[in-house]
């Protein structure tokens, strides 16, 4: 939700109705993008402390003999740890979906509402458009 994300800018309602609709529109594509993966391996990279409050994971997937590194940025929420942000081969998913609402909050003339009734973030537009870069 980015910007749109304080006080200033949203309701509670909206927040929290943003926050369902993104996690059931990643669980349904993930969810299934995950279920297909099979006959792969990964390694994990060992662990190194970093400066800030959240730590970071890093597996190495191998597909086709390539080796695709994947970034979970972990939260501490008292007694389990979330997944905050994923990075992938150096993508940043947060901030691609972060550039993908501003758009749709844009496309619909500054509707928050119809921005969050209409948002689908897609990871795999946010890849190939950084392959274009």
């Amino acid at each position: 939700m980015g910007t749109y994300a304080t006080n200033q800018y949203s309701t509670a309602a909206q927040r929290a109705q943003f926050e369902t609709n993104f996690r059931n529109t990643l669980i349904e594509n993930y969810g299934s993008a995950f279920a297909k993966y099979t006959n792969q391996t990964y390694t994990m990279r060992p662990y190194k402390a970093t400066a800030g409050k959240n730590p970071v994971v890093t597996l190495d997937f191998n597909h086709n003999g390539e080796k695709i590194p994947v970034s979970f940025q972990l939260a501490d929420k008292g007694s389990q740890w979330k997944i905050r942000n994923i990075n992938v081969s150096g993508i940043d998913l947060g901030l691609q979906f972060r550039n993908q609402f501003a758009a749709t909050v844009k496309r619909n003339g500054g509707d928050l509402n119809k921005a969050i009734a209409t948002f689908q973030p897609d990871a795999d537009a946010a890849v190939n458009q950084n392959k274009q870069k």
